[in-house]
């Protein structure tokens, strides 16, 4: 079994543009600076910043990602190509009645073997739980031998035939 820490792809500066004023509770800053100090190579273990980390059983990759404050109404997630990416979306009223919508991406690398329909995801205690499944046709398979018959052994006597002309 195989145990990864998650590292994002890209570099930035998320906490300067991600935060304009205090309305953003100290869970979410926490969780965006700790993404950051990821980022630029701090050397912070995933699971120590807050972010997650990815676990591989015989029939799955297992990916958990701490998203405190974000409801699952505010996710959408993408699989594609070996990249799984997670984008959250926040609100944030204000007394005067305006507001402000925040967004932060996360885009993961996935091995491609995974099975991109049956990929399931669930949010328990603010934290995202992903299940990527590895696809069948990737698994390795055992192939029993027969014994040959006439017909199966007379398609290699044929093939060989017309490739020496």
């Amino acid at each position: 079994m195989m145990r990864r820490s998650i590292i994002p792809r890209r570099n930035s500066n998320l906490a300067s543009s991600f935060f304009s004023g205090d309305s953003i509770d100290s869970d979410f800053r926490e969780m965006i600076n700790g993404l950051e100090d990821i980022w630029q190579g701090r050397g912070l273990s995933s699971e120590s910043a807050g972010f997650g980390e990815m676990k591989e059983t015989d029939n799955a990759y297992l990916l958990s990602v701490d998203m405190p404050g974000v409801k699952k109404e505010d996710l959408n997630i993408q699989v594609d190509n070996g990249l799984v990416t997670i984008e959250a979306t926040r609100k944030t009223l204000f007394e005067n009645g305006g507001g402000e919508t925040r967004r932060i991406s996360r885009s993961i690398t996935v091995p491609q073997t995974i099975n991109r329909d049956e990929v399931q995801a669930q949010m328990q205690d603010g934290i995202l739980y992903l299940a990527l499944p590895k696809s069948a046709e990737n698994k390795s398979k055992r192939i029993n031998v027969s014994d040959a018959n006439e017909s199966f052994v007379k398609l290699f006597a044929d093939s060989s035939d017309k490739s020496s002309h």
